[in-house]
């Protein structure tokens, strides 16, 4: 989760302040496992109503990039 959170960008295409990033972490990390399993249900929820992301998402995913 880190690991994307530090690749994540803004529309843009601004990186995540130091201080937003460890928000994230912390609210994902401390928040319990149904905030988590909510936000993961909400992120599969939103890309397959957005194709056009989901491509752009594995393509920055892939080996090589």
């Amino acid at each position: 989760m880190l690991a994307m959170l530090s690749q994540a960008r803004y529309d843009d295409g601004t990186a995540m302040s130091r201080g937003h990033l460890a928000d994230e972490l912390l609210t994902l990390l401390t928040a319990g496992h149904e905030t988590t399993a909510t936000t993961l249900a909400w992120t599969v929820e939103r890309l397959r109503r957005h194709p056009e992301v989901r491509r752009r998402l594995v393509a920055e995913g892939r080996p090589g990039r």
